[in-house]
């Protein structure tokens, strides 16, 4: 019913030059993207990647020796051949001992025994044996020859002068003609206290200096 009115009403109207636009969903205004209010974007940060540090582990210290004493040490500088004895003494503590002193001892004369400087060596000591590297171990070697070739000297000074056994060597002749054109003297030590100084307080202690210098704590 409410259809048929509208119909008779639209009818008259329009006859009488009135319009009226009936809305349809189609003039409905549609949002354009203009109107679109956009929600702000969240901002991008770059990634940073945490620095990691490479932590160095030390290389540990290798505990202190307990001799200097070897299969090689005992054939190449102690005159031992035997294998049963070398084992013999290599098991032993108290001979370990015996050794080591008598390794030592070869130390404090010149020349000293050159051991493998390609490798490590527990080397002796007047605080027991030490750890040196080869390359520590070349050091030692490098000033330690400077010394003896210093000592070998004196050693000549001394017999072509004042050993009588010696004095008259053709070698003394030699070696007194080539080298007293530069000998001065204006010690006041007679020439046994000269040669003692020298040549034995020297060869003493130059080895230990040395080592404690290049290897002990190293």
């Amino acid at each position: 019913m409410k259809a048929f009115f509208l119909s008779i009403f639209f009818t008259i109207t329009s006859f009488f030059g009135l319009n009226f636009h009936v809305p349809s969903i189609s003039d409905t205004p549609i949002a354009t993207d203009s109107a679109i209010v956009s929600s702000p974007s969240a901002e991008i940060l770059p990634t940073v990647s945490p620095t990691i540090k490479k932590i160095v582990t030390p290389s540990p210290t290798p505990a202190k020796p307990t001799t200097s004493i070897t299969e090689e040490v005992l054939r190449k500088f102690l005159g031992q051949s035997e294998k049963a004895s070398i084992d013999r003494i290599l098991t032993d503590s108290n001979m370990l001992r015996t050794y080591e002193d008598m390794f030592y001892a070869k130390f404090k004369k010149f020349p000293v025994p050159r051991l493998d400087t390609n490798k490590t060596n527990a080397m002796p000591s007047k605080n027991g044996p030490v750890w040196c590297t080869g390359e520590q171990l070349k050091n030692v070697y490098s000033d330690i020859e400077k010394v003896e070739k210093e000592v070998a000297y004196m050693q000549m000074d001394f017999d072509c002068h004042y050993t009588r056994s010696k004095m008259e060597t053709k070698e003394c002749q030699d070696w007194r003609r080539d080298n007293d054109q530069n000998r001065t003297s204006d010690s006041q030590l007679s020439p046994m206290d000269m040669y003692l100084m020298k040549i034995f307080k020297t060869q003493v202690s130059t080895y230990d200096d040395l080592v404690e210098k290049y290897c002990v704590n190293k």
